[in-house]
């Protein structure tokens, strides 16, 4: 299980869903960030927070955290904050501890996660295991009795913990598999998704690429990504390999298109690699690799890279080319290019390179790896 990822989002509705905030409310702020409306979120959060809201205040103070880390792809959500007059909140993480002191089970995830260095990095926010421990045995007081009351947000919590051997869980894929599963016959769709990994990887069950397929479809069509993309995917490459399912294109078309719309770029890449086949469109290639890349997407990248060089769905570019190629770091492909070019052309792409920086997803599409998903 990794930690090293931020979803902003899903941070935004676990503390909303926290504080039993109305849910005409809540929907408002989600089609917000759906929107990429950083305005209209930022703002509503702030309205909440001035009448004391303290977890709309928290949420707010983990935005700023976010904007201020990731400047370079987080504009527009700096300028929303900017706008609307919201300065550095230094209490948030003092908010966050007095939620978690009064039991309350998302604060007391949050700041685990906060200390074992999976939310947010630098000198502000110091990795400290022992109080990492302390607020993952916490919240485990109240996942427990919640996951064996019925509850799939705390079961699939509860897996996690067995999973990842944190809060003084012993690592168990039994206990893992069994709580997954429990989350997943709920509807519950990270379970669904982690199910289908460990029967696609055979961890703590019978390898089974059929199963696999099945909890992907599951979570598939209840709007997932990942599943979406790990479906088509299936259905794409079946004839190299047993993947559960009969190759089908009109299905791996159908689900990596659903996936890439969302902004998965791995995703977006592999449907890149499709319209390369049959039917073949070069421009329709290259315009989901130039997604992808922007995304900083290994494989996206060197394509995109390839297309420049040959002129496949894009103006022939040696410069472009060769910028791609050093970002996907391709020494060789890189120097090959550079026979054909004048030292300005080098000088050039490789200044285009350092001045690249990567575009984030919408915030409501980036993927969480971690416990706590809480959702309706």
């Amino acid at each position: 299980m990794s930690y090293h990822r931020i979803f902003p989002a899903l941070i935004l509705l676990i503390m909303l869903e926290a504080c039993d905030v109305s849910s005409v409310t809540k929907q408002g702020l989600i089609a917000a960030s759906d929107r990429r409306d950083e305005a209209t979120l930022v703002k509503g959060l702030a309205t909440r927070a001035k009448r004391g809201d303290t977890c709309s205040a928290v949420a707010l103070w983990m935005l700023q955290v976010i904007a201020k880390s990731e400047r370079n792809q987080r504009v527009a959500l700096a300028n929303a904050l900017q706008s609307a007059g919201i300065d550095e909140t230094p209490s948030g993480l003092d908010l966050l501890h007095s939620l978690a002191d009064k039991g309350e089970p998302t604060a007391q995830l949050l700041l685990a996660l906060i200390y074992h260095g999976g939310l947010f990095k630098g000198e502000d926010f110091p990795r400290d295991p022992t109080i990492a421990e302390k607020w993952f045995a916490r919240y485990a007081e109240y996942a427990v009795p919640a996951a064996e009351r019925g509850d799939a947000n705390a079961q699939w919590n509860l897996s996690s913990y067995y999973q990842s051997g944190l809060g003084g869980f012993p690592m168990d894929e039994t206990e893992t598999v069994k709580w997954l599963r429990k989350a997943a016959d709920q509807g519950h769709i990270e379970s669904q998704q982690n199910l289908a990994i460990l029967y696609q990887t055979g961890r703590g069950v019978q390898q089974d690429k059929a199963e696999a397929v099945r909890w992907f479809r599951k979570a598939a069509e209840q709007g997932d990504p990942i599943s979406q993309r790990e479906l088509g995917s299936a259905y794409w490459y079946a004839d190299s390999d047993d993947q559960g399912v009969v190759r089908n294109l009109g299905q791996a078309f159908h689900w990596l298109k659903k996936a890439a719309d969302q902004g998965d770029a791995a995703a977006q890449n592999e449907l890149g690699s499709m319209f390369e086949g049959t039917p073949q469109d070069y421009l329709e290639a290259a315009k989901w690799y130039q997604s992808a890349a922007d995304q900083d997407d290994w494989w996206a990248k060197r394509n995109l890279a390839r297309a420049y060089a040959s002129g496949r769905g894009v103006t022939k570019n040696i410069i472009m080319a060769h910028m791609w190629f050093n970002l996907a770091g391709d020494g060789d492909q890189r120097a090959a290019l550079e026979k054909e070019m004048t030292t300005e052309q080098i000088n050039k792409a490789q200044a285009l390179a350092r001045e690249w920086r990567p575009k984030l997803t919408p915030i409501v599409s980036e993927f969480l790896d971690m416990p706590g998903c809480m959702r309706d």
